[in-house]
């Protein structure tokens, strides 16, 4: 028979084989394995390379119309079925229509004189891909990357409709030619599901309950027979497993011991027995010789220590996410893993994240899904009373203050001002309007949710976990009950609301707009920060529709959208929101009203998001004077306004002067809102940060201790308050020389940072900063070293270059190089501070004098080093310019 080229776009597609005319009659070609000499169509059997299920591979020679060698796939003897026949037919499509460097090329299909279906495709040379990398002593980022290509062919393949259903080391070939990079080669689609209509009428998938693959690479869905349920996913899981062999040098089961049980045994670890982490399954003992960790080690150029370290920290979340057992909670793609491969590579934040606590508890209740619910819809209802006590009565609450409010403050300016008297009236009524529409709100919402406390919640699935599900309490002891209880509360309760708002209120925008604003403002509360951006657009898009952009309700949602683009991070986004509402209330309700007070005060909040102190300060004090006299010296608002201008100078480092505005808050908030107000606890946070800025540090640990607490209980881990009370823990433990105690709550804010506002949050770069402290103290310079300078790249993209917080980090990473005698580098980087800082006014003429205060020390300290390099006058002329910018020597201590 001639040789028949690949297919491509445009030519004639080759029919599919006829099963029904092959003639397994015994003699000749039928006899079993090929030798050495034997033809297969046009090509000459040199040797045999593997045997599979149903199919034999041959290394043969190809003379016309090209020489070369190729990998022929043959028929087995007595596998000739219509069924095998059939999948062996689907294999030939599902390679002909790929055509990527990490996917074997399929070159020619044919049958036998003896009819014997074969295909002919690229032979590759190599080993596979745990033998390569353990032959060549590849390092783990080596690995990484050539997994990384791995991942590129099977999205490929994925976009291509074929799911390979049995990727597995011997399946990904690896061939380095002199000179070249290594390159993967997925091969063997021998049981390649079709998901494309092309390929789906001569595919015969697998029948239900059948196991098709390798039990140690195999998804739970595979494992189970659920045909209808392998996709994309069921390869991410075998991808997730290689790579997990490929960083630990183990399996996630061990296969002697999987494959020495029973059928349905096997399928049950699978599908419920959770793999041990990485660093676990490498330090533990294995029986074969060649498993041993100083072997594993070696292979992979490294030591024990060194290895085992890597295996701790992030690099195991990626193999642990996509080995999860529900599909839904892998990697969408193979795309999406092997970008989280280069983000780790890459020294970005990861899409994976660690099985923390919590997350292990929720496996659990997934397996004990109904009783556990129910307990917590129980708990709900025995919890509540009636949505007047509830988070919406707040909001409605909150909202007949605000009447109450107006209307003195109406009959205030009725008094000083006849002329507004029309305007005044028509705001009134406009205030008793949102009265009686908030009272449909109301019923509505009475009729979807009972009163919630978090806190509450929490507690009663603990206590139905211990009683109902025998969990022993030392498993549940430490875990976020009040962040589970969120969770249940937005995907049983929140959920099923905005789903009802928008079957039930379609034909009423305002009061949908008023609930869904609503919605929005719950959401941040809870600090359910990305579940606030939809229903918050879409209320202050309906508003603007219905009511128009200058109307108050608008202005409402367009400053609550301002606010969520602060929790975001987002300080550009947030300003034209802040500057437009301002600009409006102005010209509409004048400067003493209290919306616009309000908006006076975020635009100061906003600019000292931005690092412009005067500006911040400016606005604060216009809104605390105006709060002051026309809301009173104890309302809520007021209090807030006063606390974040201590805050302001505490920044600044003008200590003294916010001490006056942390204590009346602080003593206010006491009072009128009670111990365990989430306002009183940011003030006893603050009390805290204050004393330790004075340096009584014993004194301020209390406050922070008290925060903590109180807002683990009451708002959750993963809370923005909580974290921020976290990191304090640590930076007071940190400045009373307690470094081992500190290093966890630093380790948890972090990964807390990164797993809900993402790497290059301002918050999280705050928390990367103070990690990279913390490792100065412990004496890891280069991994401070390393954090410092993802800190720097992300505050520059997000806060910009002159930004205070940029330069104190440049500061940071001067001092830290000069320590490490890494002199030339750090002077480029205190030069950037000095040179940025300079002429500068208020906080950051103090970091200027800084700068140029360590370039002298570094001069001093090089001099030493490198005598006769000129050193010596450079610190002197440092120590000229010190003195001209008014600063003082300091000492070589930063």
């Amino acid at each position: 028979m001639t040789d028949h080229p690949p297919n491509g776009p445009g030519e004639e597609q080759k029919p599919p084989i006829d099963a029904t005319v092959v003639d397994a009659s015994p003699g000749g070609g039928l006899s079993g394995t090929l030798r050495k000499g034997d033809a297969i169509g046009p090509y000459t059997v040199v040797r045999e390379l593997g045997e599979g299920g149903f199919g034999s591979v041959y290394l043969c020679e190809q003379v016309q119309p090209v020489k070369r060698r190729v990998a022929v796939k043959i028929i087995k003897v007595g596998m000739d079925s219509k069924a095998v026949l059939a999948r062996f037919e689907a294999e030939r499509q599902a390679l002909a229509v790929l055509n990527h460097v990490s996917i074997a090329k399929v070159f020619d299909a044919g049958v036998t004189e003896y009819g014997r279906p074969y295909f002919v495709m690229e032979y590759v040379a190599g080993k596979p891909i745990n033998e390569f990398c353990d032959r060549e002593k590849l390092d783990t980022r080596t690995r990484l990357e050539l997994f990384a290509k791995v991942c590129d062919g099977m999205q490929h393949a994925h976009q291509k409709g074929i799911i390979h259903r049995d990727l597995k080391p011997g399946n990904i070939l690896v061939a380095c030619e002199d000179g070249e990079d290594p390159q993967p080669k997925i091969i063997d689609f021998g049981i390649a599901k079709a998901t494309g209509d092309d390929l789906a009428e001569t595919t015969l998938v697998t029948q239900v309950g059948q196991m098709m693959g390798t039990p140690e690479y195999m998804s739970p869905e595979q494992a189970e027979g659920l045909v209808n349920e392998i996709d994309t996913r069921t390869d991410v899981y075998s991808l997730g497993v290689v790579l997990y062999q490929l960083i630990c040098g183990r399996l996630p089961f061990e296969p002697d011991e999987l494959r020495s049980r029973g059928y349905s045994e096997i399928q049950r670890i699978i599908c419920e027995d959770d793999p041990p982490r990485p660093f676990q399954k490498f330090t533990s003992v294995s029986k074969k010789a060649d498993q041993t960790t100083g072997r594993i080690a070696k292979a992979r150029s490294t030591t024990v220590e060194a290895l085992s370290a890597s295996l701790k920290k992030e690099l195991e979340w990626i193999p642990l996410k996509a080995l999860r057992k529900d599909p839904d909670e892998r990697y969408a793609s193979a795309e999406a893993l092997g970008l989280d491969v280069r983000r780790y590579l890459n020294g970005e934040a990861l899409d994976a994240g660690p099985e923390t606590t919590a997350y292990r508890l929720k496996k659990i209740l997934k397996r004990h899904k109904v009783p556990v619910i129910a307990a917590a819809v129980v708990g709900l209802a025995l919890i509540g009373g009636v949505i007047a006590s509830g988070l919406f009565a707040i909001e409605a609450n909150k909202q007949a203050d605000i009447a109450r409010n107006q209307t003195l403050i109406a009959e205030k300016q009725a008094r000083l001002a006849e002329q507004q008297a029309l305007l005044v009236e028509e705001k009134a009524e406009e205030v008793r309007g949102k009265v009686r529409n908030l009272q449909t709100i109301v019923d509505f919402q009475a009729n979807q949710l009972a009163s919630i406390d978090v806190e509450a919640v929490g507690d009663s699935l603990r206590n139905s976990m211990i009683l109902d599900l025998k969990v022993e309490p030392e498993i549940v002891s430490s875990a976020d009950f009040t962040g589970m209880s969120l969770d249940i509360l937005n995907r049983h309760i929140f959920g099923p609301t905005l789903k009802s708002i928008d079957e039930n209120l379609g034909d009423q925008p305002l009061v949908q707009a008023q609930l869904l604003h609503m919605m929005g403002g719950t959401y941040m509360e809870l600090g359910l920060i990305e579940e606030a951006n939809g229903p918050l657009t879409r209320a202050m898009m309906l508003r603007i529709a219905e009511l128009g952009r200058d109307d108050p309700a608008t202005l409402e949602s367009a400053t609550r959208m301002g606010i969520l683009n602060l929790y975001q991070g987002k300080y550009d986004q947030a300003m034209p929101y802040f500057m437009e509402t301002l600009e409006a209330r102005r010209r509409i309700l004048g400067d003493e009203h209290p919306d616009t007070l309000e908006s006076i005060h975020f635009m100061g909040f906003v600019l000292r998001k931005k690092g412009d102190f005067e500006g911040a300060r400016s606005n604060f004090q216009i809104a605390l004077d105006g709060r002051r006299r026309i809301l009173g010296d104890e309302d809520f608002q007021t209090l807030v306004t006063m606390n974040m201008m201590g805050v302001l100078f505490w920044e600044n480092g003008r200590v003294a002067e916010a001490e006056p505005y942390f204590l009346e808050a602080l003593e206010t908030r006491r009072r009128i809102l009670g111990e365990d107000h989430p306002s009183t606890l940011e003030s006893i946070n603050n009390m805290g940060a204050l004393l330790r800025k004075q340096g009584r540090y014993l004194e301020a640990m209390p406050y922070f201790a008290d925060a903590l607490a109180a807002r683990r209980r009451a708002l959750g881990a993963e809370h923005p308050m909580t974290v921020l009370s976290m990191k304090n823990m640590g930076m007071i433990l940190q400045s009373l020389g307690r470094y081992e105690e500190a290093t966890p709550y630093f380790d948890e804010a972090l990964e807390i940072h990164q797993k809900t506002l993402g790497e290059n949050h301002p918050l999280t770069l705050s928390t990367m900063n103070s990690m990279a402290a913390q490792l100065i103290n412990l004496g890891k310079n280069e991994e401070a070293r390393a954090y410092l300078l993802k800190t720097i790249l992300g505050r520059r993209r997000a806060l910009g270059g002159e930004h205070r917080n940029t330069l104190l980090s440049l500061l940071s990473l001067g001092n830290l190089l000069i320590d490490m005698g890494e002199y030339a580098e750090a002077e480029v980087h205190l030069k950037e501070v000095m040179n940025t800082s300079r002429g500068s006014n208020g906080p950051n003429r103090g970091l200027h004098q800084r700068a140029i205060n360590r370039l002298r020390i570094l001069h001093e300290q090089w001099n030493q080093k490198e005598p006769g390099e000129g050193h010596a006058a450079m610190a002197e002329q440092y120590q000229r310019l010190l003195e001209e910018a008014g600063g003082e020597a300091e000492s070589a201590t930063p």
